[in-house]
């Protein structure tokens, strides 16, 4: 199959409702941001490869306070499930590893950084630091999810004075008894507080950065209460926006729809181009999808970022996409993105 058949679904902004302060907070970024952002949907579009990832996915820590259902992590606890052949462990990415990695971010010339994947990134106790650091070093756009339990005033006001450039607060119910049902272990009215609280701050130091942003997972359960959702966030953040549910129990499991998915063709993902994943302890994944850490390209303290971004093992998976046949490989077969974008 040519290449120039093969789709690489780049959307920006989709599921996202922008205020007009979020407008215009994109178009207030330096040059150089935009240039990132224009990056970002060109460059796996046009199969151009950088000297590194344009986003460095760091798992400060695999931690977390909340047993969402939803979730992958709650799912490979309940279930014991191992990964890699190991029993899954919560662990803290040791802070000179953090900074190294940034250190080798911005020689590849990196622009972004988010600092999650399974864990809440506000129970590292150096997330400040690591903010603050990053910043200093130059990395333009470091951005984080968090449920915000952890989110007191004190710490609303470090990382807004760290640097921190968006923050995306994860929220999937308007109403409160369903809300508690899946965010078990966080009390719908103080989190709310927690959120108001830290824009409250932030127009108090005056400043627009960072940008913030509430998501929920659209469910079965959840889909029709997505209007009351917007109704609640739209005067409190500066974008509300939305998530498809992906069912990790299938990813985790084995590979009942990959009959059907067969049927999606020249599908190619575009996370190859953009991003690179480190998890807290070392290993470096290529994408969120694979939670059980099934396709390690490398290890970050073993071996230097750029060496593993453009290794055998990564251009493989490359090689396979570019001629649309993400079906084979494993991983790839059981994610819901082609299907999203059909």
């Amino acid at each position: 199959m040519e290449n120039n058949k093969t789709k690489v679904p780049v959307d920006t902004y989709i599921g996202e409702i922008r205020s007009e302060a979020a407008k215009k907070w994109d178009e207030s970024r330096p040059d150089e941001y935009k240039e990132y952002r224009r990056k970002w949907v060109e460059n796996p579009k046009n199969f151009i490869l950088e000297e590194g990832p344009l986003n460095l996915d760091l798992e400060v820590t695999s931690y977390c306070n909340l047993k969402c259902p939803m979730c992958p992590r709650t799912v490979m606890i309940r279930d014991n499930l191992k990964v890699n052949g190991k029993k899954f462990e919560s662990g803290y990415m040791d802070l000179d590893l953090f900074k190294n990695l940034i250190d080798q971010a911005v020689e590849m010339g990196v622009k972004a950084i988010k600092l999650n994947w399974l864990g809440e990134p506000l129970a590292h106790k150096n997330i400040v630091e690591m903010v603050a650091y990053a910043k200093q070093k130059g990395i333009i756009d470091i951005l984080m999810n968090t449920n915000a339990v952890f989110l007191t005033e004190k710490l609303s006001r470090e990382l807004i004075e760290a640097g921190l450039d968006k923050l995306s607060f994860s929220f999937d119910s308007p109403q409160k008894e369903d809300y508690e049902k899946i965010r078990i272990g966080a009390n719908f009215d103080k989190v709310i507080e927690n959120i108001k609280t830290f824009n409250k701050i932030r127009t108090e130091l005056g400043k627009d950065t960072p940008q913030t942003r509430v998501s929920m997972v659209l469910m079965k359960s959840n889909q029709h209460q997505y209007q009351d959702f917007v109704n609640l966030f739209k005067d409190v953040v500066d974008v509300v926006a939305y998530s498809n549910y992906s069912d990790h129990e299938e990813i985790i499991g084995a590979d009942e729809k990959t009959e059907k998915r067969e049927k999606i063709k020249n599908f190619s993902c575009a996370q190859l181009w953009q991003r690179m994943f480190v998890t807290w302890d070392g290993d470096v994944i290529v994408c969120c999808v694979d939670i059980m850490r099934n396709y390690i390209v490398g290890n970050a303290k073993h071996e230097k970022l750029k060496d593993i971004w453009k290794n055998q093992k990564y251009e493989y998976m490359r090689k396979k996409h570019k001629k649309g046949e993400y079906m084979d490989i494993p991983i790839c077969s059981k994610c819901d993105a082609a299907e999203f974008d059909e």
